[in-house]
């Protein structure tokens, strides 16, 4: 298991129980786990990754998900998925059953999305009742969000199956970001003993870091449940071919939403050019903030300067993201994304690209204040400022690669997934 460091922990005295080698008798030969996703599958590279990892032990998988437009409702999905994930990893699929709810995800208001949760959570709990009496289900995950999607095991669990909690955010923190209004400290409250009534119904619980591991310990969790399994990616996928570096290349990727800050890159761009008229920054991703971003790039002239890759398949990604001289997570801080750890700062760390990042605690937790060149959240002269410093120092730009790449290396998926599958093999 990996532990967080002694930095992250300050005076932590309560650590998670190490799992240990698992018996022999409990390897997952034979035995059934159900995965669970209020999402795609498998375009979630997460869950993709835990799936793999449980048929690599041994174990049968039936994943109970959402249908993306498409998709057959079971099943792998169509032949044209090889172009989204990879031959290599569709290969990887063989013998994974999928059951899809017909609906795909719902986007907008909170009551939507709580309607689209709610609606789920009773689709999957059937699913999972009579996949238990066709053929036993030994494990159910139950991957968030929602925090209370793992109820659908109720039924289950009642029958003697074990239920593993794979909490991939911080819920109470991101709709306490999102909500405002008089009714926003009962929402954060309600959905915080939600949240502990969740991790004491499950048998073991999963969180994606020191600085997640934090914050349930300081809700009062029993952190004996808890193993850490960082957010880290494919390796197949995301790994240094030896591109070559494009001088000056700044490198965006992701969701492109709000609260990820890619409009106050377009603004630093804007000053930094005035500065390094070489440079050029290449936006990779979609989201619904992108007309905001297009209208900046327009309104400074910066057509020369800003390339809109759009989405990138992800045998594609790793070369992309290799090229470039510095790559930027622009987070806008707030109680949600202080804690969180982008999967794009990974991405970057295991490519050898030099990082530049708003500080928040998850990030100084994972990579201290050596792995990264840090900025203050929504400020753009900032985000300018250092990532000029970064572009023209290139011993900086090789310390940073390399300080990153490190501590990546101890938490890498190859030495992550035997951590997942030990959970699995260790529930009787």
């Amino acid at each position: 298991m990996n532990e967080p460091s002694s930095e992250a922990n300050g005076s932590r005295k309560r650590q998670p129980e190490p799992l240990g080698e698992p018996r022999p008798e409990t390897q997952g030969a034979g035995r059934h786990v159900g995965v669970v996703r209020c999402a795609y599958f498998p375009q979630d590279p997460r869950v993709f990754k835990e799936v793999s990892a449980l048929v690599q032990v041994g174990f049968r998988v039936t994943v109970y998900c959402l249908r993306m437009p498409g998709d057959p409702a079971r099943g792998v999905s169509p032949e044209p998925l090889r172009e989204t994930i990879g031959s290599e990893a569709y290969a990887d699929l063989a013998g994974v059953r999928v059951v899809r709810m017909d609906r795909s995800q719902t986007r907008g208001s909170m009551a939507a999305r709580m309607g689209m949760y709610l609606g789920f959570l009773l689709w999957a709990a059937v699913q999972l009742f009579r996949t238990q009496f066709r053929e036993r289900l030994d494990i159910v995950q139950i991957n968030t969000l929602p925090d209370f999607l793992v109820f659908c095991a109720v039924p289950v669990k009642v029958l003697g199956t074990r239920v593993v909690l794979d909490l991939h955010e911080l819920l109470p923190e991101l709709f306490g970001s999102e909500f405002r209004g008089p009714l926003r400290p009962a929402l954060i409250g309600g959905l915080t003993f939600v949240e502990k009534a969740c991790i004491a119904f499950a048998d073991r619980v999963i969180c994606p870091g020191p600085s997640y591991l934090e914050v349930y310990e300081g809700r009062g969790a029993p952190v004996e449940k808890f193993t850490q399994i960082y957010n880290v990616p494919d390796e197949s996928i995301f790994q240094r071919r030896g591109v070559e570096k494009v001088p000056n290349l700044i490198i965006a990727h992701g969701s492109v939403i709000e609260r990820y800050g890619f409009d106050l890159i377009a603004e630093a761009m804007a000053k930094i050019v005035r500065e390094l008229p070489s440079a050029r920054l290449e936006i990779i991703g979609d989201g619904e903030h992108m007309p905001v971003v297009r209208s900046l790039v327009e309104q400074h002239h910066l057509a020369a300067h800003v390339e809109f890759v759009g989405r990138v398949p992800l045998e594609q990604m790793s070369e992309r993201l290799e090229r470039a001289s510095v790559g930027i997570v622009a987070t806008r801080v707030n109680p949600f994304t202080d804690r969180i750890l982008p999967n794009k700062a990974y991405e970057l760390a295991a490519l050898g690209v030099p990082i530049v990042a708003s500080e928040t605690r998850g990030l100084v937790a994972q990579f201290g204040r050596d792995g990264i060149a840090y900025f203050e959240s929504g400020d753009a002269d900032d985000i300018a400022r250092v990532t000029l410093a970064v572009l023209r120092d290139p011993a900086k730009r090789a310390a940073l690669a390399e300080t990153a790449y490190s501590i990546y290396e101890g938490i890498r998926w190859n030495r992550n997934r035997v951590d997942y599958q030990r959970i699995f093999l260790g529930l009787d």
